[in-house]
């Protein structure tokens, strides 16, 4: 699509008149109406309806009106970044994380990206189901589940994460360390599921998927952990501490929320953690380079 005729669209939208927009512009009339009238066959649509006192958008111009800025958003951030590939990034990214991401592991990331780029500005947002989104709406995404649609997203793998039950030493030392499906099943359990993931609650043993009716279920990891450091139960959830032969018997390392990780002999799973970025801004340094950062901190908070 010809970016002068989404400008051409826009400035008619802001001043009202073809006459007014073509002054803006420093466009003649003629060129501005040639440019609109080419868009309109593009989109198969009248944009601009004429009124008494100029010219007001359709329903469909409305819609492309609104794509049209973002477009333009994007191209201009690439001369931005032509300009200045040689110097410091500056500007703004939108970065979209994962409902829930653990606050240490965001504290990190935001340090790190405020370390390495002091002049870039960053709008950060969280969202559950990255399927709601429109490339237009960010310039980075992470989330788990499965690969976005390739037409519009290009999705990196960034790390498997493991899943666990984990609990905090207190409730293990009060109820005990579950040893077989059949303890596990007298514990509460705050059970993890992704957007995408099955609607049927299970857990992957060594002897099999097991069934398992949580007490609460939710897609945010950070609210499923939390509840599990207060001591209420167990949680069903990505884990970030390591193996290490602890000297403390079943437990391993203690995470930033105070949990332990109970023996994968019991359960273990995985699900993989992804960055997805807008075709448009595939070559994009600064996206370039906040997606390696993405990748940096979810291989160091998760990856086994």
């Amino acid at each position: 699509m010809d970016l002068d005729e989404i400008r051409a669209l826009i400035a008619v939208a802001e001043s009202g008149s073809y006459q007014a927009a073509a002054r803006n512009l420093g466009w003649s009339r003629a060129t501005l109406k040639r440019r609109i009238d080419a868009l309109e066959a593009r989109v198969g649509s009248v944009l601009l309806s004429p009124t008494d006192t100029g010219s007001v958008l359709s329903d469909d111009g409305i819609r492309v009106l609104h794509e049209g800025r973002h477009l333009l958003h994007h191209a201009d951030s690439f001369l931005k970044v032509a300009r200045q590939s040689d110097s410091e990034p500056s500007g703004e990214v939108r970065l979209t994380a994962p409902l829930g991401l653990p606050p240490w592991m965001l504290n990190e990331l935001l340090q790190f990206l405020a370390t390495r780029m002091p002049k870039v500005r960053w709008q950060m947002s969280h969202l559950g189901n990255p399927k709601n989104i429109n490339p237009s709406e960010t310039d980075l995404l992470g989330h788990f589940g499965t690969p976005l649609d390739s037409a519009s997203w290009t999705s990196i793998r960034v790390v498997r994460a493991q899943l666990r039950l984990l609990a905090s030493k207190t409730y293990l030392t009060q109820h005990g360390v579950p040893t077989s499906a059949d303890e596990l099943r007298k514990h509460r359990l705050f059970y993890w599921r992704p957007y995408d993931f099955d609607r049927t609650t299970t857990i992957d043993t060594p002897s099999g998927r097991l069934s398992v009716e949580p007490s609460i279920t939710s897609d945010d990891v950070n609210q499923i952990r939390t509840l599990a450091s207060t001591g209420r139960g167990l949680a069903w959830a990505p884990d970030r501490v390591s193996l290490s032969g602890s000297p403390e018997g079943p437990f391993t390392d203690i995470s930033p929320d105070n949990l332990v990780a109970l023996p994968e002999t019991l359960a273990s799973g995985w699900v993989e953690a992804f960055i997805s970025l807008p075709k448009v801004l595939e070559n994009d340094p600064k996206t370039r380079f906040v997606r390696e950062a993405f990748e940096r901190l979810f291989a160091d908070g998760f990856e086994r």
